[in-house]
């Protein structure tokens, strides 16, 4: 039979055990659901400023298409290219610091 200390160093293993099973999974629940908003984001965004209107004459001069990018008909995909680009830099920030959190957990051992 165990002693007592043996015991309790047992019981605070397991309960430690099961404290960083349940932050991982928080973690990955996070990071799923903050990747499943970013893209509902983007496509809900893609959708209000998809239906701009076209100007015309844009098709017809293809040695130009640097200042395609300017015109006010594209404006909708350069608004979305910085947000995908801003909603992807945040995501990726915010899992570095999930992982910091979670590797200063596991220095205290």
């Amino acid at each position: 039979m165990r002693s007592s200390e043996l015991q309790l160093e047992e019981i605070l293993r397991r309960a430690d055990t099961l404290r960083r099973e349940k932050a991982t999974r928080r973690a990955a629940a996070l990071s799923a659901a903050s990747v499943f908003v970013c893209l509902a984001l983007i496509v809900g965004a893609a959708m209000l400023l998809g239906g701009l209107p076209a100007a015309a004459g844009e098709d017809s001069v293809p040695a130009v298409y640097g200042s395609l990018i300017l015109s006010s008909a594209s404006l909708g995909y350069v608004v979305i290219g910085v947000l995908a680009f801003g909603l992807g830099v945040s995501v990726t920030l915010l899992c570095r610091a999930l992982r910091a959190a979670k590797g200063k957990g596991n220095r205290r051992d």
